[in-house]
């Protein structure tokens, strides 16, 4: 098929994947991105991996019965450990293993197991990775600071949600991940340009070299979208502006 560049559940990727492809969901939640992706691509093997034991059986009774999807429950990290502390969060999807990061939704503390990438090939027994998805809830640094030449070498593409919104601080860690990655050769594209703290890592991509031009066709087209968006809000801006008491509906809304 011919490559595209597709975003499921605020996640940007290279649709390069066929039957053959191998795909990682850390930070399943409840399997949405792995869903959009089997529809659109058709992998034969999708192996997702949740830290939250509730979400995690939620996952495996969903696919149960369906071959090519594998059910992990664990937690990433930079090193593998027998046992962890992980807070849960009474929204599901922000449980995490920094307690500060469930916000006023912390639910409790549990026990559970770390693994790394290392151990998702050898579980698995995988030569490759063709797209490796992470929303790991501030897991990603540790992830990326652990980060070889050899997960270089078997990995081609990663989209993933760095969670400096949620701490400031951690900026300097996201971009040092960045500059390793680069330094590794992956090309980095950011979707977004801004959202909470002014973090603009929300959705991020790093993919090997043969895809550039594609991306920067899809970059292009998207800034030039946004161009058009702006001039077609012009008018309305001039209108307000000179008629402050008559203001005219926001085109955006309905």
């Amino acid at each position: 098929m011919r490559a595209k560049i597709e975003t499921i559940i605020r996640h940007t990727f290279i649709n390069n994947l066929d039957k053959d492809s191998v795909v990682v969901d850390l930070g399943a939640n409840k399997g949405d991105f792995s869903k959009g992706v089997a529809e659109k691509a058709g992998c034969s093997r999708i192996i997702l991996v949740e830290g939250n034991p509730g979400l995690a059986r939620e996952l495996e009774s969903s696919f149960r019965g369906q071959g090519h999807f594998s059910v992990v429950s664990a937690v990433m990290g930079g090193q593998a450990r027998a046992h962890v502390s992980f807070y849960l969060s009474g929204s599901p999807g922000s449980s995490s293993l920094r307690e500060s990061f469930t916000g006023p939704d912390l639910k409790r503390e549990i026990k559970t197991k770390m693994i790394t990438l290392k151990d998702i090939f050898s579980m698995f027994g995988l030569v490759k990775i063709d797209l490796l998805k992470m929303d790991v809830e501030g897991a990603e640094w540790d992830v990326f600071e652990k980060f070889s030449k050899e997960d270089f070498d078997r990995i081609e593409q990663i989209t993933v949600e760095f969670h400096d919104f949620k701490d400031p601080s951690s900026r300097r860690r996201t971009e040092g991940a960045i500059d390793k990655m680069k330094g590794l050769g992956y090309c980095f594209v950011n979707k977004t340009s801004g959202y909470r703290f002014k973090a603009p890592y929300k959705d991020c991509l790093f993919y090997k070299r043969g895809y550039r031009l594609l991306v920067l066709t899809r970059s292009l087209r998207d800034l030039a979208d946004a161009v058009l968006r702006d001039i077609f809000k012009l008018p309305f801006w001039v209108f307000n502006r000179l008629n402050p008491g008559r203001r005219r509906p926001n085109p955006d809304k309905k």
